[in-house]
């Protein structure tokens, strides 16, 4: 392999890869706007639709004795103060929040003037759907009124905070507004780091190999005095430049957006939070990115070599996603440490990003993670290669879908492989993860225990025994 006509079939990819104003657009120019618009743009349509409901003046039902009081309270005692509610005459209010037509209905149980006369406690049912915006608004309202009738009470009777809670508890946070600020948006940055690195390397990888066999370029390509493997390098630091610069501008992005709304977001108690990343915490983060982007860009390419047309591409390429994502979601997922993950791909970036963020993570699991990323990387370009070398992958005919999943192997003239194999394990999960719960609830822990070791680890697999006979 020569360097130099490495060096040609990677200027030539980048050439047309930058005529494509689609793939800069969403390459260069969409990160950069993405994220500050949609944050900004989804806050405004919140705030703008939380105040229109808080504006809006909600129905409420009083049912109870004595309720005089409450009432003049919910309607905002004698128009001293609004608090938005409009008390209504209802017959069944149960039926009407079901319905939606009544927001809230507050039940003042029975003998509640009694006993807050005699000093006693007294309660008040409230009545409202959780799934329905303006009922939630109402029961808010309700609350903050209510709470307020109950300090007057309070009052009345000479009794202080003090009286009624002897023992007041300070909470002192330890972490820093920077650390409460990594906990809060590290994890959604680090999982969103990892999604756009695999879309970075999405669109390239299926044009500069499936569109060029859809365009009929590939056969000219394949003549000239390059080899296989340096043209496969060419398009692959072709895909990697795509994926990286899609990433880095991707991640700048959203870190500023989110360090920039941060300071907006309390966090529990009142503290303040920042989003703060460091020069050297920046640097171990791009750093553990080049291996991940090498990673995606080898597994693109090695996926759109098998298509024969960018529509095929994409699907061949979609799947990829489902793969990712569960590996990206451990970074959401809590408890979840560094050092168990150190090892798996996808999953040790996501969460070496997430413990830089918070700055806990020790060399020994940085190493590790770099170290891992790019030996499956190395793996991973390395098939690249050998599926570029195969005359029939790259040039496969036309025909149907291959369930090679459900074909028996007497159509194929050999025993069972490995994708059977994985398609009876999953099949084995899918049903123990649908069913067992269902058994166990009907038929008991004994019912469970048969379904699994009969049902699935002896008949599952007889079954599939006499269908690839």
């Amino acid at each position: 392999m020569t360097l130099r006509n490495v060096r040609l079939v990677f200027g030539k990819e980048m050439r047309d890869t930058l005529r494509d104003r689609r793939t800069l657009f969403i390459s260069v120019v969409l990160p950069i706007l993405l994220y500050p618009l949609l944050m900004l743009g989804l806050s405004q349509v919140v705030m703008t639709a939380q105040s229109r409901i808080e504006g809006r003046k909600q129905k409420v039902a009083v049912t109870g004795s004595g309720i005089t009081g409450i009432v003049a309270r919910l309607e905002g005692e004698g128009g001293e103060r609004e608090p938005g509610l409009s008390v209504v005459p209802c017959p069944d209010p149960e039926e009407a929040i079901r319905k939606g037509t009544l927001h809230l209905w507050v039940e003042v149980v029975e003998g509640f003037p009694e006993a807050i006369a005699a000093g006693r406690q007294g309660t008040v049912r409230l009545h409202y759907d959780s799934t329905r915006d303006d009922s939630r608004a109402a029961e808010r309202k309700a609350v903050k009124v209510l709470r307020a009738y109950g300090e007057e009470v309070l009052r009345d009777r000479g009794l202080s905070e003090a009286d009624i809670e002897p023992v007041k508890i300070q909470a002192a946070d330890a972490a820093t507004r920077g650390q409460r600020g990594a906990k809060q948006f590290g994890p959604p940055l680090a999982l969103l780091l990892v999604i756009m690195a695999l879309s970075g390397a999405f669109y390239p990888a299926i044009d500069i190999m499936a569109g060029e066999k859809e365009r009929g370029t590939m056969e000219t390509l394949l003549v000239c005095p390059a080899t296989r493997t340096e043209i496969v390098v060419g398009k692959y630091l072709t895909v990697l430049t795509m994926t990286l610069v899609a990433a880095l501008l991707n991640f700048a992005s959203m870190a500023v957006t989110f360090a920039h709304f941060a300071s907006f977001v309390p966090a529990r108690g009142g503290a303040t939070m920042a989003l703060e990343i460091s020069p050297s915490v920046a640097g171990i983060i791009l750093l553990a990115l080049l291996p991940l982007a090498g990673l995606f860009s080898a597994v693109a390419l090695a996926l759109s070599t098998f298509a024969r047309t960018y529509k095929e591409g994409q699907h061949y390429l979609t799947p990829l996603f489902i793969a990712v994502l569960p590996l990206a979601l451990v970074a959401v997922v809590p408890g979840t440490k560094l050092a168990s993950f150190a090892l798996v791909p996808v999953a040790g970036v996501v969460l070496l990003v997430r413990d830089l963020l918070l700055g806990v993570a020790g060399p020994g699991p940085v190493l590790a993670v770099l170290a891992s990323t790019t030996a499956f990387a190395v793996l991973a370009i390395l098939w690249t290669v050998a599926m570029f070398n195969k005359e029939d992958v790259l040039f496969r005919d036309p025909g149907g879908t291959d369930f090679s999943l459900l074909r028996r192997a007497t159509e194929r003239g050999q025993a069972p492989g490995s994708g059977q194999a994985l398609g009876l394990a999953a099949a084995a999960l899918v049903l123990l993860y649908f069913f067992a719960p269902r058994i166990a609830a009907l038929g008991g822990a004994a019912a469970a225990f048969l379904f699994q070791q009969v049902g699935l680890t002896l008949l599952l697999p007889l079954l599939a025994i006499a269908w690839y006979r």
